[in-house]
């Protein structure tokens, strides 16, 4: 589902912006005060905000907080001095909103993605279930798997499609990716990955 489909779905609030970030610190969320709240329930000035370009064209989430301070001064003619308890909780709002767009296109990109390999032979494989991993025990394979690389900014997960064999691991409860020609290193299988059997 699209985002501003997405968006569109979410219940709408006929609040200002000052009462609906209180109306978020009401919620007994344990850890992140109110973010149930504003994940879940949007004015119709929000929504509007959500789904414009400039909001999303903005790197860093002071500069999205003031695109909505503006907005609501500017188009909906209500001018906030929010205190440092609502400050605070706006910034939270744009924080939760930057996951959630973006779990979205992961999930998006992960389709397209299976339905790719789908369309070459690839299979699906969950590593949850145990006893369907030991029946790959031995196969060559070409494998689409997530491969930890160090960056500048740290480690992260990129996917690789790489020919190999799968190995079980009884110490590891877990399948291993042998590259071709490689003896010495092998990949652990940590996520879902796609797998097309090789003929031998």
């Amino acid at each position: 589902m699209k985002f501003k489909e997405k968006i569109n779905k979410i219940n709408e609030v006929n609040l200002n912006l000052k009462d609906y970030l209180k109306e978020s610190l009401k919620s007994d969320d344990k850890y992140c005060k109110g973010w149930d709240y504003l994940k879940n329930n949007l004015t119709k000035e929000l929504k509007d905000i959500l789904t414009s370009f400039e909001y999303w064209n903005k790197k860093y989430n002071s500069e999205k907080v003031e695109v909505i301070l503006r907005d609501y001064l500017i188009k909906y003619a209500e001018n906030y001095n929010l205190n440092e308890e609502l400050k605070s909780q706006l910034e939270s709002f744009v924080y939760v909103w930057n996951d959630f767009k973006r779990n979205l296109e992961e999930k998006e990109k992960e389709n397209k993605l299976k339905e790719e390999l789908t369309k070459r032979g690839f299979k699906e494989q969950d590593i949850l279930n145990e006893e369907e991993l030991k029946k790959l025990d031995g196969l060559k394979v070409k494998c689409v798997l997530d491969i930890s690389k160090i960056g500048i900014l740290g480690s992260f997960d990129k996917k690789e499609e790489l020919e190999g064999k799968l190995i079980y691991s009884d110490y590891q409860k877990n399948l291993m990716l042998i590259p071709k020609r490689c003896r010495t290193r092998g990949y652990l299988i940590r996520k879902r990955f796609y797998y097309r059997e090789l003929k031998k």
